[in-house]
């Protein structure tokens, strides 16, 4: 590409339309954004189009409707350059036109005289309306010596698929060869269309640049008029062609989205300072490839990352030391961008609004926020297609294929075994946390455990490490006692305790044991199942709180088993980790739909203390979930 100065020092662009900014009704991605950034950059546009089929008021409409901004004044038309033609040099001469009823209220605004006889002067332009009557008299006015202008010598006009239809270039090719005569072509490529537009704006013709997708037109008048000239190749000229041609322009570009970024001189930069892209999911991602915004995203040096579950935990573009990340996610959670504190690793992360890091982006690095640019948001509508789902994701539902095996590789693992909800609990606490909210990245860090998340058993060796440092080998303490007391074994530690609320022999039979985590508030942050996943793996059976974060890590929690106990407010909770909680009749007041369970609590000095535990608004389903000790089961069950 030729050195960029003469095209950024442009002040006015004549701007084709079909296949340029759009074909037939199908805008062009990026087209409306183009428009916008010259506005925005300080430049002027006019709509120059050689289609005289419309009047200027009617492309007003049309552009507008298609979503381009458009006054008057930015409508330039063949068919008005012929009517000021027409006045400047055969003023009250009567016309005879070969034309659309549109080009006829055009030239009559103008007040060219039109007449069915006696005409001195033959107009034609692209007629979508024509009729043999039109041509019979054209030719008979040509050949009695009439003057032939044309509005412009466009052989076909651009339309969707590929398409085309017969512009005014093959309408008047029919006459002249009827007639002998030659027309005399006003619109592109004669120069007097740049030369009316210069004189009216006052901008020179050095400084305004013809945008278009025809070399025989958009270019060549561009440099018949001594100015800038941009090829697009979203419409009629092909790479054939431009390399067949003697008037080539001085610059080709993909589209006018293309042109936008030139002007705009977006650039991420390529210093320190870099920008990545990461589409929510592949429906999103294909539709940002139709609109053209990851062409444009590209252009600016940032880069498109695919579509996966890892950016919001930093499993990419985990920053340097001492460096900066401005990161558009929900969440930003202590160290777990990279920092690592006790290696004198540190990192920071920054939430940002995406129009910021946007307009930080653009300014190379320097952290700006979106209203100190003036720009206007270009709206698309979102259409969801589930067709990249279909090619590759299999669906089961209706039509299984049990014969197929599964392909599991060596770190790839089964769930444990999960049993049914016992008719009473014994819960050890494994871990108390007094933090107002306990996040899911607290409960199961990300980062390092990516790698594990289809290895139950190893993914839950990080459950609570970044927290609770001790919770897995207490958990795991708890659930092979558990486990000797399924085999059949009497473990003394359950005994002694059982024996503190009740007959432990008979309980014993009855009494499900497992580890239980408290927490104020937990569940804050992502969606992720592991966090519930992470402790039934260890052998949990409860949560104890005084509200849910969320309702995600709720519902995570009753999927897999786990009972979602809640405290009502101020009720005190003074107890520690190794401290039991005995549940009875948990089963039988789960099943007639009971909300409170009372409970006690059995410390390890010795004291007792009652506790009342709620489990609210349960759904049938959910019931059935806790009863049959996790979704998994639910479903096995019920075939």
């Amino acid at each position: 590409m030729n050195d960029l100065k003469d095209l950024l020092d442009a002040r006015l662009f004549l701007l084709d339309m079909d296949g340029t900014l759009y074909l037939g009704d199908d805008v062009f991605p990026g087209a409306v954004d183009f428009i916008h950034t010259l506005a925005d950059t300080g430049r002027q546009y006019i709509y120059l189009t050689n289609n005289s089929s419309r009047a200027g008021t009617d492309y007003i409409t049309r552009l507008r409707r298609l979503g381009f901004p458009c006054e008057a004044e930015n409508v330039f038309t063949s068919g008005m350059a012929t009517a000021l033609y027409l006045n400047q040099h055969y003023a009250g001469k009567p016309v005879y036109l070969v034309g659309t009823q549109a080009f006829r209220r055009e030239l009559l605004s103008y007040g060219i005289p039109l007449v069915d006889d006696g005409a001195e002067i033959v107009v034609a332009g692209f007629d979508t309306e024509l009729v043999y009557e039109k041509l019979d008299k054209a030719v008979h006015f040509l050949r009695r010596g009439a003057t032939f202008i044309a509005a412009n010598p466009d052989w076909v006009c651009p339309m969707p698929a590929g398409e085309v239809l017969p512009d005014c270039g093959s309408i008047c090719a029919l006459l002249t060869a009827a007639s002998g005569v030659q027309p005399t072509y006003i619109g592109k490529p004669n120069r007097n269309m740049v030369d009316v537009i210069s004189a009216q704006t006052g901008v020179p013709n050095a400084q305004i640049c013809c945008v278009g997708d025809r070399i025989y037109t958009d270019i060549a008048v561009a440099v018949n008029a001594g100015a800038q000239s941009v090829l697009v190749m979203s419409g009629e000229t092909d790479e054939a062609i431009l390399k067949a041609s003697d008037v080539q322009p001085k610059y080709v570009l993909h589209d006018v989205a293309e042109l936008a970024q030139i002007l705009r001189g977006g650039s991420v930069g390529s210093g320190y300072f870099s920008m990545s892209v990461y589409p929510t999911s592949v429906p999103v991602s294909l539709a940002l490839t139709r609109l053209g915004v990851t062409e444009s995203l590209l252009e600016t040096g940032a880069i498109i990352k695919p579509s996966f579950c890892g950016p919001c935990f930093g499993a990419g573009d985990v920053p340097a030391n001492n460096g900066l990340s401005l990161r558009h996610t929900t969440r930003n959670f202590p160290n777990r961008e990279g920092s690592k504190p006790g290696e004198g690793q540190f990192a920071g992360v920054c939430l940002m609004d995406a129009r910021s890091i946007a307009a930080t982006a653009r300014n190379g690095g320097r952290i700006t926020p979106a209203d100190e640019l003036d720009y206007t948001p270009e709206r698309h509508p979102y259409q969801f297609d589930k067709t990249v789902y279909a090619r590759r994701v299999y669906s089961g539902f209706g039509h299984p294929q049990p014969e197929t095996a599964l392909i599991m590789g060596p770190n790839i693992t089964d769930w444990p075994k999960t049993y049914e909800l016992g008719e009473n609990l014994l819960l050890e606490l494994a871990a108390v946390i007094h933090d107002p909210v306990t996040t899911t990245d607290e409960l199961i860090p990300s980062g390092e455990t990516s790698s594990y998340r289809s290895n139950p058993l190893r993914l839950a060796e990080f459950t609570l490490s970044r927290r609770v440092p001790d919770y897995v080998p207490r958990a795991k303490e708890i659930a092979a006692k558990e486990a000797e007391r399924r085999e059949g074994s009497n473990p003394s530690d359950i005994l002694a305790a059982l024996s503190r609320v009740g007959d432990a022999e008979a309980l014993l039979n009855t009494t499900q044991f497992g580890s239980c985590v408290f927490a104020n508030k937990p569940g804050d942050g992502s969606a992720r199942e592991q966090a519930a996943s992470c402790q039934k793996v260890l052998g949990g059976l409860a949560n104890i709180c005084y509200e849910f974060a969320t309702k995600r890590y709720r519902s995570n929690c009753i999927n897999w088993g786990m009972l979602p106990f809640t405290l009502d407010a101020g009720t005190p909770f003074d107890y520690a980790p190794g401290d039991l909680v005995f549940v009875p009749d948990v089963r039988k007041r789960l099943e007639k739909g009971c909300e409170d369970f009372p409970a006690e609590v059995l410390r390890q000095t010795g004291e007792k203390a009652e506790l009342l535990l709620h489990v609210k608004g349960l759904t049938p389903d959910e019931r059935d979930i806790l009863l049959d000790g996790c979704l998994m089961n639910y479903y096995a069950k019920r075939g």
